[in-house]
């Protein structure tokens, strides 16, 4: 990993230049500005932050029949210091390496409160043929519905689909 910043003090900014990642698992090329704000003795109480990734790779632990290719991203971010809590105010991208392949969005967050963690993510997909759809299906996840689809679809497209996902201390 590697990467390129500067700091402006007078408007409590970082620009990220570059920030580059290649590892196995995940590779990608980022660019962006961070606004550090509610400054006190020096540390911020939150950063603001707007980022565009124009190349993700991923490939977690080979979970997936294919790797997951995100291209044009980009993501407004928001992360509190205390208590902690990291916001996606708003993601988008298009999957696959294609231009024109289909869009995602998502918004969320993820934080501490009373008794441990809690996430919450919203994401949306406008369209998705059912070969890339199965191709993102988790390799080890619900293994007997995934073969069903993959043997009894000829073809299809999913269209508009959403998905919400919570977590909460003390949830399943």
């Amino acid at each position: 990993a590697r990467a390129y910043l500067s700091y402006d003090p007078a408007a409590a900014e970082i620009a990220f230049d570059m920030i580059e990642v290649e590892s196995p698992a995940l590779s990608l090329e980022a660019r962006g500005r961070a606004f550090l704000r509610d400054m006190q003795d020096g540390l911020p109480g939150e950063i603001w932050g707007q980022f565009e990734l124009p190349r993700i790779d991923a490939d977690p632990g080979g979970g997936l029949a294919a790797p997951l290719a995100l291209r044009g991203a980009g993501a407004d971010l928001k992360l509190e210091l205390a208590p902690f809590r990291a916001e996606i105010r708003a993601a988008r991208a298009t999957l696959g390496a294609a231009p024109g392949g289909p869009r995602v969005t998502a918004a969320g967050h993820l934080g501490t409160g009373p008794g441990g963690w809690r996430l919450a993510l919203d994401a949306g997909l406008d369209r998705i043929g059912l070969g890339a759809a199965l191709d993102l299906w988790p390799g080890g996840w619900r293994p007997g519905v995934r073969s069903w689809l993959a043997e009894n679809l000829l073809e299809g497209t999913l269209a508009d689909a959403n998905l919400a996902l919570r977590a909460a201390p003390g949830g399943d």
